[in-house]
């Protein structure tokens, strides 16, 4: 009967906007099969069931999100109506046989109602991002959200590269009223380098869009010293980009110049988004000599492959 909406049920969720704490439910398909979305009553039967079948967990968290009726995005409905207009046609329950969403959607009298996609989602929750989509003209992008399913929470899931808007305002904070680029240094040294990456990506593109006065590019240089020094104490992952269709790292070209930069990742929790890339681990000291032999080699692009990129030069310990 339609009572799945008010039982209390858990899904494996596959990472979709792991920055905003979210995934979309996981389709499973057996070869030739149906296609369908994983329920379990119990938090801790969704989490056997991954451990078994070797899904991948985050710093020990496995992605499993919990439905919400009184949630017009993360109820069962509204993912049952976004996930049959992309294919997917069953569901299991605690791996007990498959139901028919379709004929779930009919009996609550729903199947010709329309859902809320990741587009609405990103309308409402006040970070921008729809605003931006729109105003860029970006069509493709547009249509691409808006045919997503909406993101669940996902249970007990926190990213470790957070910035909570107050430690931003402090973080902006840092740079006013300094009275030298030595100041400057003592005071943004103990930051965590994704900290300084945020800080000195957001000048960046201010600069680039005539926002902020010119002379704020000397501050630059000393963020970016910054950064190296807090990998090396941090322990930062590195990783270098490779796409497998080609040869070689990925770079970016700087404008009117045969120079570039090198992309290092510092993590590769986003890696699931880009099947095409492989990301390979790499050591300090092996970045450093690709940077010190490779003379077309400027700096680097430091990137989480969610949206964050800062342009470095290179650390002041390699002979210029």
């Amino acid at each position: 009967g339609a009572s799945l909406d008010t039982e209390d049920l858990y899904v494996v969720l596959y990472p979709y906007m792991l920055k905003l704490l979210k995934g979309v439910p996981y389709v499973e398909e057996e070869k030739g099969e149906e296609k369908y979305i994983l329920l379990f009553h119990s938090y801790e039967d969704a989490k056997k069931y991954m451990i078994t079948n070797d899904f991948k967990d985050y710093n020990g968290c496995y992605l499993i999100g919990r439905f919400d009726p009184s949630d017009k995005y993360a109820n069962l409905r509204n993912t049952f109506k976004s996930f049959s207009k992309m294919g997917v046609t069953h569901y299991m329950i605690d791996e007990k046989g498959l139901g028919s969403i379709a004929d779930y959607l009919e009996k609550c009298g729903e199947e010709e109602s329309s859902n809320f996609s990741t587009y609405d989602q990103f309308a409402e929750d006040g970070s921008g991002t729809a605003d931006f989509v729109d105003k860029l003209g970006l069509e493709g992008l547009k249509q691409m959200m808006q045919a997503a399913p909406a993101g669940l929470p996902i249970i007990d899931f926190t990213y470790p590269f957070e910035i909570s808007q107050e430690r931003e305002v402090e973080l902006f904070n840092q740079f006013r009223k300094i009275k030298s680029f030595d100041e400057l240094y003592d005071k943004i040294s103990g930051n965590k380098y994704y900290e300084n990456c945020h800080v000195m990506a957001s000048l960046e593109l201010k600069l680039m869009m005539g926002v902020l006065p010119e002379e704020m590019a000397s501050l630059l240089p000393v963020y970016s010293a910054a950064v190296w020094q807090s990998i090396v104490t941090d322990q930062a992952r590195l990783f270098l980009l490779k796409n497998k269709m080609e040869d070689g790292y990925m770079t970016k070209e700087l404008p009117n110049s045969d120079k570039k930069l090198i992309y290092v990742a510092f993590t590769d929790i986003h890696s699931h988004q880009f099947p095409w890339i492989e990301f390979q681990e790499i050591e300090m000291v092996d970045l450093s000599t690709i940077l010190e032999e490779d003379s077309s080699l400027v700096g680097v692009t430091f990137c989480d492959m969610a949206g964050m990129e800062a342009n470095l030069n290179k650390p002041g310990w390699l002979s210029e």
